[in-house]
This record gives C-alpha cells, structure tokens and sequence, in this order.
C-alpha cells in the first residue's frame, strides 16, 4: 500500500506539469510501479472535422448506423445529428434533463430523465418523434441505460433495484436485485453488466433469464463501462483507473492507473482501441489486445464520447459542443510514439499500438490476449480468392424451377449482385469475406480493390433485383436456411462496420436482409424437426450465425424463435453418435455445430451439463487422440473437397465449445488440441489451386482465422 501511496502522490505532481505520466499497475493481487512516458499533448492537436453547439451543457452519446445523438441542457433535448453532413438535423425537447445514458434498440431512442419526477423518454428513430413518456425513472444522474435483444434496463433506485422493460409496453417485465448502490448497467454477449459505483464490483446478470450471477471486484467507485476485445472494462472513479474484466472467465486481468479519478467521464470502444474522457483530460487512449496506455489529451473540454462513423464524437460538457474527430487522425497520433506501458498478469512492459507478435507467430509476452493467426499477408492471400470469383460468372450452378423463358437467363440478370463464385450462397460470403478483411484491415494492400468490387455488387439497384428474384413463384425454400444465413452475416458485418461506405451498402442492402430474416422468422415455427446432416441444409449450424446477427441487428424476435428452436429440437439431445462422422461429403459435422450452437443459448455451467449428455465421450484431460481430421483424397473434386471444409468448421467449433465452457473445465484444453489439430491440417489446403474448392474456402478459412464466431 506505501508502494502505491508513493506512486499516486507522484502522479498527482505529474500530472500537475503535464510532463510524462506514471502508470501503477495493479494485476491479479500484485503492485507494480511502472514509469514510462506516455504521449501527452493538447487536446487542440486534434482539430475537429466539426464542432456543434447543442445548448448550456451537453453530454450522453448514442450512435446509431446513420445518426448520431446527443443530450443537451438548456434546452433539455436530444440532438439528431447527420454523420454525412455534421449538422444537426433535428433536435426534440423533453420534459427533463437527460440524465443517466442513452441507448438504442426496438427502432428508438432510450432517454432517463431527472427532474421533479424521473421518467424515461422515447424517441422514434425513423420520424424523431417522442413517444409518451414512461413513468419509470433513474435512480440517480450519471446512471446509465442499455438494451438486450428482448429489452430495456435501467436502475430504479439506490437499492439496485435493475428493471427490465417492456419496449411496447413500457411496463417492468422483471425486477433483478443487483448489490445496493449499482447503477449503471451495459449488454454485451448475452449478459447485463452493471457496475456498483457506490463500492467496487462488477455483477453480470443473464439478459435471457434475469439470473443474478457472479460479482467481480474492480476499482474504486466503477460507473461507466464498455466491453471490447472479449471484455469488459470499468471506468473507476474512485481511483481513476480503468479496470479489464475478461467476459469468459470473469476474472480481472488488468488494472490500470490512469490517473483520473473523479465524477463525470465516459468510456467506449472502437477500433481496439478503449478510449475514455475526462474534464481536464478529455481523451486517452489504451490499447485493448495489450493494455498499453498509448497516449492522452489534456486541458478542456470532455465528459461523455462516442465512436461511430469513422469518428471520435466527444462533447464539452461545459461548453454544450460536440466535437467530430477524425478517428484515423487521433490514431496516428497514437502511432507516431513508440512509448506506453503494457500490463498482463502481473508484469509491465513497453509495447505500441498493436503489442509486438513474436517471430513465429505467437503472442509476445506483455499481450494480454494471444495475437490472431490471421495478419495482413494471409489476409491478401483469401481476399484474393474472392476477388477472382466474385464477378466470375461462370461456370455456374443455378438451382431455381424454371416457371417460363423467362427463368432462362444469365445468373447477372437472375441475380444482379451475387451471381460469382459458382453459386448465390458462395457468392454471397464471399462478399462477406471482403467486408470481414478489409474491416480488419483497412489500410492493406487489396482493400482499394475490394472497396471497388463491393461498390460494384451492393448498390440499391442490384438489391431491388435480387429481392425481385426472391419473390417470383416456387422461391419460398431459395437458399434456406444455409444462404440466408450467410446473407444476413454479411448484414451484420456491414452493421458493425463504422465505415461511411459501409453504412452506405448496408442500407441498400436492408431490403434484402429484410426479407431473408422474415423468411426465415415464417419457416421456423413450421420447422417440426431439426435437419441433420454435413451439408447445405443443416440446421444447427445457420441458426447460430443467424442468431449472431440478430444480436447485431437487436431482433429479439428472431433470438425468441431460434430459443424456441433450440428448446424444441437439441436440448433433449443425448449421445450424439460422432464415430459416425464423417459422411463422405460433409463440410459441417451435425454433432459438433449442434454444440457449438447450444454454447451460445446456455451459460457456461448449464452447457457443460448439457455437453456431458450430449457427446460424453469428450475426455476430461488431454492425452489420446480425440476427433482425428478428416482425410482428403482429391481436392479437385468439388463434392470430396467438402471435406477441407469440414476441418475448417470443425477447428471454429471446437473453440467455440472451449469458450462455452467455465475456464476450469478440463474438456477446455481437449478441445482447443483437437481444434488446433483441424486447423493445422486445413489451413494449407486453402489456395484457389482448384476452383472446386477455391471458390468458398476462403471464407471458411477467414471465419476460423478471424475468430468471427466467437465472442471478443
């Protein structure tokens, strides 16, 4: 405790001469003192693409794909502003002070009020209208509000008393008990994540059930939280420091000391990087993959940000602006310095931006998360599978009932925007490989092209057509459920995708998201039973990426009927005969997706049950060869190299199963050997030697080297 008496006492003087900046790390129980400098400049270095003037104060941010929203005081309002032009474009009054967050979901704006009575406002998205207000309040200012796929949360009162909406109704479905003096609640990866800024923890709480799980302990005084990077992160205003919780383990990882305690402040998450804000230190930024603090701005301004549309938006509380950043800019700042303190496991190191990869590949030692396998050169190397076959026209295999001449064209007119890659399905996520990567990698080599490429494919005239060809005659089953899922992947990565481009193609696309989620929403209730088997038609395997979109999309419709389906078809299931596997053409294992679709309905101990029924022949530790990779004989035959991507789905799978376990589970280390196993002996067969192959296993290769099914 001396050690970091001494340590804050400097830091106080330090940050007094605004000279460099003394981080303490405190991780997994021990103290450690760790001076570096740490860039510091004016928080005028960063000129902004534009400053607005919202009112006497302004403070809250949500983002929403074409908007951004902004409380204010004086007058008490939220502001619609439009990214494509940096103006305000509408601004509706309220009946009290926007107070405790804003969120987004259910096609509205969420807004606590203070004031004589605590309400809480909504204001339609589309029209920005306010809807009536809702007699349900804030306990406190400076709370805070978020949305889950079926609804609202918000606590009530100093007693942590945490409501569950209704978002039609505006009635509490559900009252959760959190500890006494939490306030401030935030979904992520199926949990409510509510901070005790009254104490030091952090309570999860199961968005589907309302379950209360576990506590962790933070920092002092935890109030504004985000999650990124496959945790989540407290903003402590006790101490001022940030804290990292790791989402699969529920352990701590990190904390550091980012010299900032105090009331006020915001935090968020955006190109892995976290960012937080504070008055006197409006911005700072710290490296998620590495827990390096990279750099920070000082003197006025701050108190609440956002990260969206390829920039930082942060307000001057005092001043009632917002300011837009150009979020690169603020980067490169960020790189033009080689100091920062790194933090994992109890040691500091100097790293930069990204952490520092050890020469075969491997995590160097101060990454608090493994470096992913997929870099830039492997990245090119499967963009360029797509770019050669996304308007390759032919040969093509078009799967349709011709109904007159009319039927008998070329699959360009069929299908104006996904008739390459040899079929509609492999067409479509090779589109949604070229979004993942260049998303990934924005400044490589091949993104140029392939911005060109899906600007070619994704505009609002192709999509009306490819909508018109859904729903012509004998269409009802058209690539279901395989290529709507597929379809409605790339929809979530276009969503996800800060990007004015992006945003851009995802709306001339949402005609045909539209109609592949109302297709499948129609067809699941009239499912009686699963589909079973390694190719096309599975079931198990669409439903998960269809329910990772709606998680995006925030349809909590279409999560109640995957539930359903879940409950109905697999949770029963037991004993799953896996030596039966493989069939001679499968490219998805029926037992192993099946699991990895239940990880993502059950919390980890209730999935671990599960799985002990369902294939109990897991071994409990390593030590024999488990689930051997399957044997590819001729991978210029198109239906024998199904198997290459079998050992690809199988490796993603696996880790999917390993994450859906608790962390002390001994299956954990079993199935990330047989998982590195599949990918070991996949990987290098994914080289567009053979068309037959080329034309899709790239995308199965990203999805796996990505870690796109996976929570992060």
């Amino acid at each position: 405790m001396l050690r970091r008496r001494i340590c804050e006492q400097n830091m106080r003087a330090k940050l007094r001469s605004a000279a460099v900046f003394t981080i303490c790390t405190i991780t997994l129980g021990i103290n450690l003192d760790a001076a570096a400098s740490v860039r510091t400049a004016p928080i005028g270095e960063l000129t902004p693409l534009a400053t607005l003037h919202l009112g006497k104060t302004a403070d809250w941010v949500a983002i929403t794909p074409d908007a951004v929203w902004v409380g204010s005081t004086g007058p008490d309002a939220v502001h619609r502003i439009d990214p494509q032009t940096n103006r305000v474009v509408a601004t509706v009054n309220l009946r009290g002070a926007p107070c405790a967050g804003l969120a987004t979901g259910f096609g509205s704006l969420w807004i606590p009020l203070c004031g004589k009575t605590k309400m809480l406002a909504k204001v339609n998205l589309n029209s920005n209208e306010l809807a009536p207000l809702i007699k349900i309040g804030p306990a406190a200012p400076e709370g805070g509000i978020t949305t889950s796929p079926d609804g609202v949360w918000l606590v009530r009162d100093k007693h942590g008393s945490l409501a569950r909406i209704d978002p039609v109704t505006g009635t509490i479905r559900q009252t959760v008990r959190t500890p006494a003096g939490s306030y401030n609640p935030f979904y992520s990866e199926g949990q409510i994540w509510v901070t005790r800024a009254a104490g030091s923890e952090l309570t999860s709480v199961d968005a589907a059930s309302g379950t209360l799980g576990a506590s962790v302990q933070t920092g002092p005084g935890p109030r504004f939280l985000t999650a990124g990077a496959g945790a989540v992160w407290t903003l402590n205003q006790g101490d001022g420091s940030l804290t990292r919780i790791d989402m699969a383990t529920r352990r701590v990882t990190a904390t550091i000391a980012l010299g900032t305690p105090g009331h006020g402040g915001d935090i968020s998450f955006g190109n892995g990087v976290v960012w937080t804000t504070m008055p006197k230190v409006p911005l700072m930024a710290i490296d998620a993959a590495t827990g390096t603090l990279l750099c920070r701005w000082i003197g006025p301004g701050g108190d609440s940000l956002g990260i969206g549309h390829g920039a930082i938006w942060l307000t001057d509380y005092n001043r009632g602006t917002i300011s837009r950043i150009e979020l690169d800019g603020a980067l490169a700042h960020c790189r033009s310095t080689s100091g920062g303190t790194a933090v994992s496991g109890g040691v500091a190191a100097s790293g930069g931006l990204a952490g520092v990869a050890a020469s075969n590949g491997t995590a160097a030692a101060n990454s608090i998360l493994p470096a992913r396998p997929l870099d830039a050169a492997a990245a090119g190397r499967f963009a360029e599978l797509a770019l050669k076959c996304l308007h390759q026209e032919y040969p093509s295999h078009i799967s349709h009932t011709l109904e007159s001449d009319a039927d008998a064209r070329p699959p360009h007119e069929l299908t104006p925007s996904f008739y390459g890659c040899y079929d509609w399905h492999s067409a479509v996520h090779g589109h949604w490989l070229l979004v993942r990567l260049v998303r990934l990698f924005p400044d490589a080599p091949f993104a140029a092209k392939a911005r060109a490429e899906l600007a070619r494919s994704l505009t609002a005239e192709n999509i009306a057509g490819e909508v018109a060809y859904f729903k012509r005659a004998g269409r009802a089953s058209f690539e279901r459920p395989y290529g709507l899922a597929w379809l409605l992947q790339l929809a979530a990565e276009l969503r996800s995708w800060n990007d004015p481009q992006a945003q851009l193609w995802s709306s001339d696309l949402r005609p045909l998201e539209s109609e592949a989620a109302s297709r499948v929403k129609s067809w699941l209730p009239k499912l009686h039973y699963p589909i079973r088997i390694g190719e096309h038609d599975q079931t198990a395997f669409s439903f998960g990426l269809i329910w990772d979109w709606a998680g995006v999309a925030d349809d909590g419709e279409m999560r109640s009927l995957l539930a359903d389906a879940a409950r109905r078809f697999y949770l029963r299931d037991r004993n799953c005969p896996l030596s039966y596997e493989p069939s001679g053409e499968d490219f998805l294992s029926p037992c192993v997706a099946e699991a990895d679709f239940m990880r993502r309905m059950l919390d980890t101990d209730t999935f671990a049950r599960w799985l002990s029924g369902f294939l109990p022949a897991v071994p409990q530790h390593t030590g024999r060869t488990w689930l051997r990779p399957a044997i590819v004989t001729d991978r210029a035959d198109p239906k024998l190299a199904h198997l290459d991507g079998l050992n690809l789905s199988r490796a993603w799978m696996l880790e999917g199963m390993a994450q859906g376990l608790p962390a002390t589970d001994g299956r954990v280390t079993v199935l990330r050997a047989a998982a590195n196993q599949h990918r070991e002996a996949a990987l290098p067969a994914v080289t567009g030697e053979h068309y037959e192959g080329g034309h899709w296993l790239g995308t199965f290769a990203v999805y796996l080297t990505s870690d796109a099914g996976l929570r992060r």
